[in-house]
């Protein structure tokens, strides 16, 4: 027959088969995989300025022909300085690190890619000059950015929008394609309060881009919501 165990040494054994409570499991036990904090990712690989009172027509154009989502910053007229908005582009984290930036006033006329916007461009006027400092998308890099804005010589007593950008493009870009309103089938600038409305219809039916200064672009707007309506 067999010799029974004492009657202490049973409980002794079936307490420690059962499983234990863990002492301050809120503090020390893991939380679950799927409640763990997920770092949010950026969101935006387009930044699109508009002057204050067309945000909302700038982005309907930019909604339409590009499926990318669009940041839209309002900015007053006049305070078109590049370097000053770029500052809180590089500080906002919805913004990825590669992205393109449009200065105020430029609308898509037809579909475009992200492919489309990242091709570095350099706007040649009447007389041939080159200008860094336009109003075409341009494809740019936050870590390059604060390499710039943190140069030595930057800020000097010359330093300007176009110098700026400029010097960026030498540095970090290969060679930008040319541009331009007097040839191609790039953009269509508008500059003026009463543009002839021929070059302004066949800009949109034939160009890329229409792009205007804050005059231009109040004459054009009937021309902009024609567009948005087809």
């Amino acid at each position: 027959m067999a010799k029974q165990k004492p009657k202490t040494a049973a409980v002794e054994e079936t307490t420690s088969a059962a499983v234990q409570p863990e002492l301050n499991s809120a503090d020390n036990s893991p939380q679950p995989e799927s409640e763990q904090p997920v770092p949010s990712s950026p969101t935006y690989r387009v930044v699109v300025c508009a002057h204050k009172g067309t945000e909302d027509l700038i982005a309907k154009a930019w909604k339409k022909m590009c499926d990318e989502p669009i940041l839209i910053i309002p900015i007053a007229e006049g305070d078109d300085d590049a370097r000053a908005i770029l500052t809180t582009v590089i500080a906002n984290s919805d913004v990825c690190d590669d992205f393109v930036f449009v200065k105020a006033n430029t609308i898509p006329c037809s579909r475009v890619t992200m492919t489309d916007l990242s091709v570095p461009v350099v706007y040649l006027d009447r007389a041939g000059k080159e200008h860094y400092s336009h109003r075409l998308p341009m494809p740019l890099n936050k870590g390059l950015l604060v390499e710039a804005f943190g140069a030595e010589d930057y800020p000097d007593a010359d330093e300007t929008d176009e110098n700026f950008l400029r010097s960026y493009a030498e540095t970090n870009l290969s060679r930008p394609i040319q541009v331009s309103h007097y040839f191609g089938n790039y953009v269509t600038i508008v500059l003026r309060g009463n543009p002839c409305n021929a070059v302004v219809a066949e800009g949109l039916l034939r160009r890329k881009f229409l792009s205007a200064n804050a005059v231009g672009f109040k004459a054009i707007e009937p021309f902009v919501e024609t567009l948005l309506s087809k």
